[in-house]
């Protein structure tokens, strides 16, 4: 499924990033299987938010981090 979310400004926001967050563990887990994973992120102040991180690394997916200049 494609999901979409939009905030009034067109930014995202560090409440919009934790639901885009716990909606991608959701759907992982019931292919996971407990086997981990990697997610690959721009260092957007957003992405770098710790409940997120922490919700990431609780379902056994680790966040790796870009170096600045290089995502486009």
């Amino acid at each position: 499924p494609t999901y979409y979310a939009t905030t009034t400004n067109g930014f995202i926001t560090n409440e919009l990033w934790k639901k885009i967050i716990a909606c991608l563990v959701e759907r992982l887990s019931a292919f996971m299987h407990g086997k981990p994973a990697i997610l690959l992120l721009d260092r957007h102040s957003t992405h770098m938010e710790l409940t997120s991180i922490n919700l990431l690394l609780d379902s056994n997916i680790q966040p790796l981090y870009l170096p600045a200049h290089t995502t486009h």
